[in-house]
């Protein structure tokens, strides 16, 4: 039975892939020549829009020469200048788009010569005007010579410009006949394909029926899958929620220790303004005894508030100064060398850097973030030691590496991740002053900008902040 169905069914298939390859292989015949023709026609449109520029170039030319003849006011000789050399550059563009067409050759041959004896005449004549000959000059502009020639030339640009438009009405009509003709075939083969598939369904008709029963079965399967896919969007739709969730959290407490820090600064002024007043009014009665002491502790105390109370709005502002802008490293390099010039000389600091690259962030966060860790490695070095800092960039497979190494007092590394908490110091603040939240800052800046920053450091022999900085990565919009 098979080979009864089989062997009728195959020779349906050769005779349909026959002849549909036949027409193909015609369409195709056909388009290459019309697309041929379509080109020849832009080709032909362009040489004749170029012939025109010629003579227009050139009877502006002749009008600024005029024009300077007439006034004697040289900015009539822009226009002549230009002209001369527009004019040259035209005529070679368009003697060389007609390398094939002996014909035009010819003629650009002629215009050739033909202008080289208007643009000498041309020049002869503004050459008596300047040596003070100007009636010489006029009798000679007054001539037939200047008109006899621009007659000529336009003679052989109206037959170039005819010869263009008949091959681009030859081309039309090459165009034309062959796109019909594709039409056609196309048409014929929708009608022949129709009576040829139609042929072929009867016979197939044993088959399409097992193909229907195989898609019944089919439709089962992908029901399953279906469910299998709903199940899975169903996740992702609640992991969506959550991490929304997440980050409306990470906005409420960004904006709660705004709130909090900006509105802790007014009773904290407060504060201060009556302890002023108090050593004011009572200076005698404080200036003895543990009241001096007691003032200077509380001053400290105050000191230190205000800057944590300034550490925690600066911190929740981050990722609010504008936004994301090409970084250039270099730049930003040298702003802080200008921000820690007098440091720098202090300490006689030996800052240097590599090739550093420009990528995608936001510009000041990330001045930000090099400023804190070139602070802390100027700071935490021993007196008698010159602080070196070396800057380098890695072009990564997915992300730019920023390494920042320093000869300081190093960090143990059971505090490599610690530092980066928020108030967390390692050190007293008598011996190294601060907040405790630079490296803070940088953690935040880090996560602002999707990376990564983690330290590779020995206690006692220096210290190397590494940074990750992807390069290509969907950054949220800011809350304002």
């Amino acid at each position: 039975m098979a080979q009864r169905v089989g062997g009728p069914i195959l020779n349906q298939v050769i005779k349909i892939f026959s002849v549909l390859s036949v027409i193909t292989l015609l369409g195709v015949v056909f388009i290459i020549i019309a697309n041929d023709s379509k080109s020849n026609l832009a080709h032909t449109l362009e040489v004749e829009s170029d012939i025109i520029e010629v003579f227009s170039i050139l009877k502006d030319t002749e009008r600024g020469q005029r024009g300077y003849l007439i006034s004697g006011d040289s900015a009539y000789l822009v226009p002549y200048k230009n002209g001369v050399t527009f004019f040259k550059t035209r005529l070679a563009r368009v003697k060389t788009k007609t390398l094939e067409d002996v014909d035009q050759q010819e003629n650009i041959r002629q215009l050739d010569s033909l202008s080289r004896l208007k643009l000498e005449e041309m020049n002869e004549i503004i050459n008596l005007y300047n040596s003070g000959q100007q009636q010489k000059a006029f009798n000679q502009l007054n001539t037939d010579v200047g008109l006899g020639l621009m007659n000529k030339i336009e003679v052989v640009i109206n037959r170039m410009v005819n010869a263009e438009r008949k091959a681009m009405r030859d081309n039309e009509d090459t165009y034309e006949y062959y796109y019909y003709a594709l039409l056609f075939l196309l048409a014929f083969s929708i009608v022949l394909t129709l009576l040829l598939l139609f042929t072929f369904r009867r016979k197939l008709k044993p088959f399409l029926t097992k193909l229907e029963d195989a898609n019944d079965r089919l439709k089962g399967l992908v029901i399953e899958k279906n469910k299998e896919i709903n199940l899975r969007k169903k996740q992702e739709r609640i992991n969506d929620n959550l991490i929304k969730q997440l980050v409306n959290k990470n906005r409420e407490l960004d904006h709660f220790a705004y709130i909090a820090s900006h509105d802790l600064q007014e009773p904290f002024r407060t504060v201060e303004n009556y302890i002023t007043l108090f050593k004011e009014d009572y200076e005698e009665e404080l200036s003895t005894g543990d009241a001096p002491q007691f003032f200077r502790f509380i001053d400290g105390a105050v000191i230190r508030m205000r800057n944590l109370i300034n550490g925690l709005l600066q911190y929740s502002r981050i990722g609010r100064s504008g936004e994301l802008t090409d970084v250039d490293l270099n730049v930003v390099i040298n702003e802080i060398r200008e921000d820690f010039d007098v440091r720098i000389q202090e300490r006689k600091v030996v800052l240097t850097t590599g090739d550093l690259p420009t990528f995608k962030g936001y510009f000041f966060e990330i001045k930000r973030l090099l400023s804190n860790i070139i602070a802390n490695a100027i700071k935490f070095v021993d007196n008698d030691v010159t602080p070196h800092i070396n800057i380098t960039a890695e072009d990564g497979e997915d992300d730019i590496i920023i390494k920042i190494s320093d000869n300081g007092i190093g960090i143990d590394e059971a505090f490599h991740d610690k530092i980066f908490n928020m108030f967390n110091r390692l050190h007293s603040d008598s011996v190294y002053p601060g907040q405790g939240i630079g490296l803070a800052f940088c953690k935040k800046i880090m996560d602002l900008h999707h990376g990564e920053i983690y330290v590779e450091s020995t206690k006692g022999k220096g210290s190397t902040f590494i940074m990750h900085f992807p390069k290509s990565t969907d950054h949220e919009e800011k809350t304002q």
